[in-house]
């Protein structure tokens, strides 16, 4: 099979991040000897996405790229590219390269459409023009229903659905946590969770404030959030502004994931729009119970028992979801075993990667997008 190169422009580690690296190191474990390229944000310098990947045993390269659209940054690419490899892009500024890099190679491509988000103006500019860029692939891939949908009509027929996997090895219901004295919360209280980005999409907000509710009647609870974010000094006031910046616990990005997840005994997803949630499937391979909005796969995720699903943007709903927890109207082991049990079956990473290598083995045959792309450009 011919080898894939995963392209991503990455400022950090986020959920994309940690699907791309559980992908990268299923394929690693099998043979098929794939590639990462970072494009390197000039305004971050951040290198958490090869480090991640290195310590996996993933051959990564960070590249170099000065702007939007780097000359010097393409060359370095395409040089990186073995003649007749697959190119696998994984965000908008990747897809642009990608398509670039068809032009000069004659290579395969195939886009991860991990989620739009469609937060601002200018990233629903983005999106848009992102439409237009992987309209030229070979072949997409969505991590969700929803995310297939807003693809373009001209597009349907090369799109598949491959939800995301999770290491069912790392994270596992027999793991240890760190201590909750680790993250500064006490012994005793009933402690709620999330881990994500801080950005509006994520609902922090709706997090907190239905947090404030639950604590005002049943005041021995904490909350642990990870993540950062351009958000994070906003919600960090906003508790202030609560009256539970006493109880909530800022603990900044970590990689370790799974400890965190075994020191809280509710893991809670209050999102506006997902695609399919990598912290979840990370809770759920836990045996976490978890209580999560409906958006993208969240339900699919959480059916027959692994889950709570709420409205999304209802605080209301999200605190009874929260209190009935607190009330011990809730099995908790019960639904993190079904979680547990749903994430091995149905989310495994092995699982993951044999539907990617699926995708692969399609365009072996196949010719390049680039003449395509020569008569689109």
């Amino acid at each position: 099979m011919r080898q894939a190169v995963h392209i991503r422009s990455s400022s950090g580690f986020f959920g994309a991040e940690r699907v791309i690296v559980t992908l990268l190191k299923g394929l690693v474990a099998d043979g098929s000897g794939p590639r990462l390229l970072v494009l390197e944000d000039h305004r971050t310098h951040n290198t958490e996405l090869v480090e991640a990947a290195r310590r996996e045993g993933i051959d990564a390269h960070l590249v170099p790229c000065r702007g939007r659209l780097d000359r010097g940054a393409l060359k370095a690419l395409a040089r990186l590219v073995e003649p007749g490899a697959i190119v696998h892009t994984h965000d908008v500024k990747s897809n642009l390269y990608g398509r670039l890099l068809a032009r000069r190679l004659g290579c395969p491509l195939v886009a991860t459409l991990h989620g739009w988000t469609s937060h601002s103006a200018r990233m629903r500019l983005y999106e848009w023009l992102d439409g237009w860029v992987v309209a030229g692939f070979d072949a997409l891939i969505t991590v969700s229903e929803e995310g297939r949908k807003r693809l373009p009509a001209g597009t349907r027929g090369k799109v598949r659905c491959i939800p995301n996997g999770v290491d069912t090895d790392r994270f596992t219901a027999e793991g240890a946590g760190l201590g909750r004295g680790h993250w500064g919360i006490p012994e005793g209280p009933l402690v709620f969770g999330t881990i994500a980005r801080f950005t509006p999409e994520k609902g922090h907000d709706l997090l907190l404030r239905a947090f404030a509710g639950v604590v005002s009647d049943h005041p021995r609870t904490e909350m642990l959030l990870l993540g950062d974010g351009p958000q994070r000094p906003r919600m960090s006031a906003l508790a202030e502004r609560l009256g539970v910046s006493a109880r909530v616990h800022f603990a900044g990005s970590s990689r370790r994931v799974e400890s965190a997840l075994h020191d809280v005994d509710c893991y809670v997803s209050p999102s506006r729009t997902e695609g399919m949630p990598m912290a979840v499937l990370e809770a759920m391979a836990t045996a976490t119970p978890v209580i999560g909005t409906a958006v993208g796969e969240v339900p699919a995720l959480l059916e027959g028992g692994a889950g709570v699903v709420v409205p999304p943007e209802d605080e209301a709903a999200l605190r009874v979801a929260m209190e009935r927890v607190c009330r011990g109207e809730v099995d908790l082991a019960k639904m993190g075993q079904i979680g547990r049990e749903r994430a091995v079956r149905c989310y495994s990473a092995g699982l993951q990667a044999r539907r990617y290598r699926e995708v692969y083995a399609g365009l072996e045959a196949a010719g390049p997008a680039a003449a395509g792309l020569e008569a689109a450009g």
